[in-house]
């Protein structure tokens, strides 16, 4: 294909391409970033027939990205670490080097050297970049399309998660050791791993791979020799870890490895001791993912507390049922659709879990619920953190986006104290790196402790542990003022400005299984829903009956002016308007069209002939 045929190939498809000159990688215009391709300017800008074709990378060609494999080892490990895409390329004989992806959100740059050489491993580039793409040449190379499709699309969380450890891999095993050293180099990078927080399964597929590429004769038996380091930990036995691999690899390369993994070693051989320190300038910053946008976020633990009985397993499965139809949340909010994950120790898959995620009109084919361990012929229910690895295995089988986990008392070892913050503090540890290293949401559910009067945090059961550990903590309790009614409140948010309470009551789906109404916000907070003591007992509601009577007591006002009021006394529309029910207050409109307004009197007030509200 000529070049100008390519140009307006990749303009048609939305990309922005750009002229290059002939056999490098050099843009011929000075001002390339700010090219408007158009008919006219491609023609022109590629009259000659001999020029190269590049690409710009990031928001102008819709979020596309281009990962460069610079070394021959990161091109033979790309396809373990990084996303499928159905658009890369390559040199004639020399493999697939650059793979593209439109990532759903910001992408930064990144460029991953060899400290010891300074040789380019990887390269993720974005905004303000650009790349040569076929059919150019460079040099005597021909770059040709491996696959001409669409660039996946990626959350850019995952897509610079795999890049990061695909560079780690490739430095590890560019300096992979001779024979003598590697099951000693094996055994402590799989102790590395395990104190980073790796799930076993993770740690064993890394380590083999790095040894793979590294040359390494023996690399199928590495696997073992990383079970081994694991078996070790979990025993509580001596093990090695980063001093070990720094005496073999050495310090420059173990720290960088280190810190595109994100792992800080904190453990170490008795006999030995160092420290990782990180850079903050070193660290690439990254928004929050959200399944749920302020209330639920990704790749974070959550915790909801609520007494028996009021619905909290009901709200999980509306959760669960909503991530598998991409459905709106129940504040308005968009979510993406994904599969979920759920595990039980109170409900019955065939008589209740099924039949309320059918009322709630769940996609069944998305939701999964690990039920156990198979082990000596018996189904066993998992515990944690005795299971993490089970659990990690089956998120990643189902792609679970959610993870709910109920209740987690149910769930627990035996050698998990729920009422010591050190136990607990060490099971959510795994928690935390199980949900950083998936991406997933997990949501662990608990019951309240009888501490009445405490403030909403302190009523979780267990240690205040669990609710300090998670980012986030909601409370789902009973409407304080109408007992069908239920109320999800925010207890803690590391993670998000609080959201406004949302209100819902409980009804049945037509195969006579629970389902959740959504009602809308309310201005109750988690201590107004547990009826915590107040120094002022006048409740909300009969604060706004107040206000009503005595904005309306010398004539009807205008609801645009009532809203003004509340809002300035920390009062809801919603209460408001109970209090609007109560009273008996009329709402008549005077005027028509845009100029007409709601004015809001007493029942005995007298006013002009108007439109009933």
């Amino acid at each position: 294909m000529e070049p100008l045929s390519a140009a307006l190939d990749y303009w048609n498809r939305g990309f922005v391409p750009i002229p290059i000159v002939e056999g490098g990688k050099r843009p011929t215009q000075k001002d390339w970033v700010n090219f408007q391709p158009c008919s006219e300017n491609l023609y022109a800008s590629f009259a000659s027939g001999t020029e190269n074709v590049g690409l710009l990378l990031g928001k102008r060609s819709g979020g596309l990205i281009d990962v460069d494999l610079d070394c021959p080892i990161a091109i033979q490990l790309a396809l373990r670490f990084l996303p499928a895409t159905g658009l890369r390329h390559g040199r004639c004989n020399k493999g697939t080097s650059h793979y593209f992806y439109a990532a759903a959100g910001a992408v930064n740059t990144q460029r991953f050297k060899d400290p010891i050489d300074g040789s380019m491993l990887v390269e993720i580039r974005s905004d303000g970049a650009q790349t040569v793409v076929p059919p150019s040449r460079l040099g005597a190379d021909i770059l040709e399309w491996s696959e001409l499709g669409s660039p996946s699309r990626v959350e850019a969380m995952d897509l610079e998660s795999g890049v990061r450890r695909l560079a780690a891999a490739t430095l590890l095993a560019k300096r992979w050791p001779d024979p003598g050293s590697r099951h000693d180099a094996a055994l402590a990078l799989g102790g590395v791993l395990a104190r980073g927080g790796w799930a076993q399964r993770e740690s064993v597929d890394f380590v083999c791979a790095v040894a793979e590429a590294g040359g390494d004769e023996e690399h199928t038996d590495r696997s073992r020799d990383v079970e081994t380091t694991f078996r070790r930990i979990h025993r509580a036995e001596p093990t090695t870890g980063g001093p070990t691999l720094t005496e073999i690899l050495g310090e420059e390369i173990t720290g960088a490895a280190y810190r595109w993994l994100g792992i800080v070693e904190q453990q170490h051989s008795v006999s030995k001791c160092s420290i990782e320190l990180t850079r903050v300038s070193d660290v690439q910053t990254r928004e929050i993912r959200w399944l749920w946008p302020r209330w639920i976020p990704r790749a974070k633990v959550s915790v909801l507390d609520g007494d028996p009985g009021l619905g909290k397993t009901t709200f999980a499965l509306d959760l669960i049922a909503r991530t598998t139809t991409g459905s709106l949340m129940p504040d308005g909010s968009k979510v993406s659709r994904n599969n979920a994950l759920f595990m039980s120790a109170e409900d019955d898959i065939a008589d209740t879990i099924k039949p309320r995620l059918q009322a709630m009109e769940a996609d069944m084919e998305r939701v999964f619920v690990f039920s156990g361990l198979h082990r000596n012929g018996a189904l066993e229910l998992p515990t944690f953190p005795k299971n993490i690895d089970g659990l990690e295995e089956a998120i990643r089988r189902a792609n679970a986006a959610i993870v709910v986990i109920d209740p987690l008392a149910a769930f627990l070892s035996s050698e998990i104290d729920a009422h010591k913050d050190q136990s607990i503090r060490s099971l959510f540890a795994h928690l935390k790196q199980l949900a950083e290293s998936t991406g997933a949401a997990i949501l662990v559910i608990r019951h309240l402790n009888k501490r009445e009067g405490a403030k909403a945090l302190y009523r979780g059961g267990g240690s205040i542990g669990i609710v300090a550990a998670a980012r986030v903590g909601l409370l789902l309790g009973q409407h304080p003022e109408i007992p069908d009614h239920r109320v999800l409140t925010i207890t803690k948010s590391n993670v998000s400005a609080f959201p406004p309470a949302q209100e819902f009551s409980l009804s049945l789906g037509k195969n006579g299984a629970s389902r959740i109404e959504w009602i809308g916000e309310t201005d109750l907070s988690a201590e107004d829903v547990l009826g915590a003591p107040k120094s002022d007992t006048v409740t909300k509601l009969s604060c706004a009956e107040q206000l009503l009577l005595d904005e309306l007591k010398s004539g009807p006002r205008t609801r645009n002016a009532l809203e003004e009021v509340s809002a300035s006394q920390g009062i809801g529309w919603r209460t408001m308007e109970r209090a609007k029910i109560n009273l008996a207050i009329c709402a008549k409109r005077r005027g028509f069209g845009p100029e007409g307004e709601s004015w809001w009197e007493l029942p005995n007030q007298h006013t002009p002939p108007a439109t009933e509200d």
